[in-house]
């Protein structure tokens, strides 16, 4: 679902991007978090100010890449979110912060 960003459109509909050591926890988390459990996830609870509203949690999606090594996961990470931030001029919707090149 395209979301309105200061640039324009974000095609994709990315809410949140986000690494983790432990992928599956770290998706159960978040689904559990929407779902109202008791061990939150940061963006998922950034997800229940209006976002639910808009971005219903049976159309969102999750998809991943596998990247062995933990410093190249940051740096990974660091491009993705950096690269939203250059091509829409506004964090990712549910990220709290973006981590700055440096």
């Amino acid at each position: 679902m395209e979301i309105h960003r200061a640039a324009g459109m974000d095609k994709e509909g990315i809410l949140y991007i986000g690494r983790s050591d432990i992928l599956r926890e770290r998706i159960k988390d978040f689904w559990g978090t929407i779902n109202g459990n008791v061990k939150p996830h940061s963006g998922a609870k950034t997800y229940y100010y209006n976002f639910d509203k808009y971005f219903p949690k049976e159309r969102l999606e999750v998809r991943w890449a596998l990247i062995k090594e933990s410093e190249e996961a940051e740096d990974a990470e660091k491009q993705l979110l950096n690269g939203y931030l250059i091509r829409n001029h506004s964090e990712s919707p549910i990220n709290k912060r973006v981590l700055r090149r440096g």
